[in-house]
């Protein structure tokens, strides 16, 4: 877990170079981190289920976090980031 962490941390420096490549390597970043969350609410949902706690709100919760996680990389879409990273 000691290397996903570095790379976590590591990931936000990419945007300092101002390149297409950079933009879409924080893209593809924030699309697996969605998918981390969604795996992380299957897990976590099971668990409650098995031991018949209710798992509603934990869906609801990490729901909205992983759909925010995908719209993220929509900020590229901008005006001011397709100048920056010069995207098309």
């Amino acid at each position: 877990m000691m290397i996903l962490s570095v790379v976590c941390l590591v990931i936000p420096f990419i945007l300092i170079w101002k390149s297409k490549i950079s933009a879409r390597v924080i893209q593809v970043a924030l699309i697996i981190g969605g998918l981390e969350w969604i795996r992380t609410l299957i897990y976590y949902a099971q668990i409650r289920l098995e031991n018949d706690q209710p798992w509603l709100r934990l869906a609801i919760i990490i729901g909205v976090v992983a759909i925010f996680n995908f719209l993220t990389p929509m900020v590229f879409r901008t005006k001011s980031m397709k100048e920056r990273y010069s995207l098309r």
